[in-house]
């Protein structure tokens, strides 16, 4: 299993050491480390360099012009040469076992094409998210978790079907997978996240996903802008909103039953009751008609 790390960049030239580190310190390694940068303004490109001359595996690639978000995702999985992709950001860290986890799935059964996982939202606006996004289990108050059903919940299929982003960007897949939807596309006119439509796309051509059901990436959330990952949020927590009051009501609706259903029987009861003394009473009177023949 060779796994190509892309991790495309725009003036994140003060977090990409953490990001491309967090690779780095996996404790299976990556068979490769694309820094893909879509032309920064910032010091990305020294600080790539710097990376690139102590890791024989890392290539640092700088775009002539910018070609945006999507264009540099597709160029970056072009240029791998693995079996298998992950995009991390460059403003987010990798749990130091995700890849060797994911290796333990796809060895144990290799018919998962794409591995997901929960992830920990940190940063500068991780709470005014974690806030909108309900209550979940909150770490040293600076990490927030956010975890997603397995693949095979019906939740799964119910919420992501409804629009919500369950698999994230960095998730691994097999590359065979980019080749055969087209590549990621932009949809963001639409609203549309293009890791969404991307796995989407894939599940419909019937590629199945695993969970994990750890967090092993640490999302960085320090800005209003990231839209994408702030809709899917929002749209659980309205999504889990509406499951509530649906099953407020259907629990109402069953009450209402149990009691219509109580009240049957109890006139059932009473019917059967008369039943029986007017049978008793006509035996009665069979046998006093006897006696007197």
């Amino acid at each position: 299993m060779k796994i190509s790390c892309i991790i495309p960049t725009y003036n994140y030239g003060h977090l990409l050491e953490e990001a491309v580190q967090s690779i780095f310190n996996q404790s299976y390694k990556a068979h490769e480390i694309i820094i893909l940068d879509d032309d920064s303004k910032d010091n990305t490109s020294e600080i790539a360099k710097d990376l690139q001359g102590k890791c024989s595996y890392l290539r640092y690639v700088k775009n002539k012009k910018n070609i945006g978000l999507v264009s540099n995702f597709n160029k970056g999985v072009l240029l791998a040469t693995g079996d298998y992709i992950c995009i991390l950001g460059a403003d987010d860290v990798l749990h130091q076992d995700y890849f060797h986890k994911v290796y333990d799935v796809i060895n144990e059964d290799s018919s998962f094409s794409i591995v997901y996982s929960d992830f920990l939202l940190f940063g500068d606006n991780a709470e005014n998210i974690y806030n909108e996004y309900d209550s979940r289990l909150k770490i040293d108050n600076k990490k927030y978790l956010i975890s997603f059903p397995d693949f095979n919940d019906s939740k799964f299929t119910e919420m992501f079907n409804s629009g919500i982003n369950l698999i994230n960007t960095s998730s691994i897949y097999k590359k065979e997978l980019f080749s055969k939807i087209g590549g990621y596309r932009d949809l963001y006119v639409a609203g549309i996240p293009e890791d969404y439509d991307f796995f989407k796309r894939s599940i419909e051509l019937g590629y199945k996903a695993f969970h994990i059901s750890e967090p092993l990436l640490n999302y960085r959330q320090h800005s209003k802008k990231q839209n994408n990952r702030i809709l899917s949020l929002v749209a659980e927590r309205l999504f889990y909103k509406d499951k509530y009051k649906e099953l407020l009501l259907e629990n109402k609706v069953l009450k209402n039953k149990v009691s219509e259903y109580e009240d049957c029987l109890q006139d059932a009861s009473e019917f059967i009751s008369r039943k029986e003394s007017e049978i008793v009473e006509l035996k009665t009177k069979v046998n006093q008609k006897a006696e007197i023949s």
